[in-house]
């Protein structure tokens, strides 16, 4: 069995992971950690063999969290867990290390676990410290890039007499309010006026999904989707929102979570 470490701050994404490794066989999950701290704490106490790591996190993102790990003897096989695109899989494969690009497929996990499994009988660990730098340098500037694409996908509001940015990927959900939408961000929430066929058209569709005619929202902020005792499909946000579900949505809306898991 290869001991391996899942490192991912989305809950959907770990429990995607969990999932596929089941059916894929052979692998055991000693931790799945949202944080870098932890999977620092898990990685020093398991030993892994091989890490699976998100890049995009809160706190330590993936980058520090492979710097410290790299410091581990024996050094475990990482493999970074991505959503960028085409510019940050060409940094990954000027390299000898993997990467799985979000979301993540069955049989693309199972390639990664057999080239892992190989590395780990050879223990060809030469120069590999080095190599892990020189893809986190790679990867640290193709996320600048990336960044600067995520700045123009921003909405300007009007709050007491003074114009304030939101980033897109800041917006918990979307409200229909007559000829208004509200934005609600954290636990705020900002009015302006624009209709929701011409906000969707500003958002990116692989983050959020139109879950009711009133009702857009951010899939990385769903906690749960559940049923109501009439039958009714609700999402339940990670501040406690409850959404409704429109029966028109219900596929649209399954095929985002399943897509973000």
């Amino acid at each position: 069995m290869m001991k391996t470490l899942l490192v991912d701050d989305e809950p959907l994404a770990l429990r995607r992971l969990e999932h596929l490794a089941a059916e894929i066989g052979g692998i055991d999950i000693v931790a799945s950690c949202k944080d870098g701290p932890s999977a620092i704490e898990a990685a020093n106490k398991f030993q892994p063999d091989l890490v699976l790591l998100d890049i995009k996190m809160p706190g330590p993102d993936g980058f520090e969290v492979a710097a410290q790990l790299n410091e581990l003897t024996p050094l475990p096989e990482i493999v970074f867990v991505t959503a960028f695109d085409h510019f940050a899989v060409h940094a990954f494969e000027t390299h000898a290390l993997d990467y799985l690009l979000k979301p993540v497929e069955k049989d693309r996990l199972a390639d990664t676990f057999h080239l892992a499994r190989e590395r780990i009988k050879s223990r060809e660990k030469v120069g590999r410290a080095d190599e892990l730098g020189a893809i986190i340098q790679d990867l640290r500037e193709a996320l600048g890039e990336h960044q600067r694409d995520e700045n123009k996908r921003a909405l300007w509001v009007k709050e007491k007499g003074r114009m304030v940015r939101i980033s897109n990927a800041d917006i918990n959900w979307i409200q229909a309010e007559r000829d208004y939408i509200r934005l609600h961000v954290g636990d705020r929430s900002h009015l302006m006026r624009h209709t929701m066929a011409a906000i969707s058209k500003t958002l990116d569709p692989e983050k959020f999904v139109r879950a009711h005619r009133s009702a857009i929202v951010n899939v990385s902020t769903v906690r749960q989707l559940r049923l109501s005792p009439t039958g009714a499909h609700i999402l339940r946000l990670n501040d406690g929102t409850e959404i409704p579900v429109g029966r028109h949505y219900r596929s649209a809306v399954a095929e985002a979570l399943q897509t973000k898991a």
